[in-house]
């Protein structure tokens, strides 16, 4: 399994033109997040945020922006 991975890892570098001489770096650090993620299977998984409704009057759509000032006034 780890070899087919290394494989297939290997051609997505080469797809995306990553740099050859970073390969080995770039193997190893993918494989060792794989090993870590299947580590952690069994450990309870976290609950999805909460979505939030939001509501609004139709009032405040009509402004989006301050009033508009000329170049130089100072108010």
């Amino acid at each position: 399994a780890r070899a087919a991975m290394r494989k297939m890892v290997k051609r997505l570098l080469k797809k995306y033109k990553y740099p050859p001489e970073d390969y080995e770096m770039a193997i190893s650090t993918v494989i060792s997040q794989c090993e870590m993620w299947t580590d952690n299977v069994d450990a309870e998984p976290v609950p999805a945020p909460t979505v939030f409704a939001y509501s609004y009057e139709r009032e405040e759509l009509g402004k989006v922006a301050e009033d508009r000032v000329g170049y130089g006034n100072k108010n």
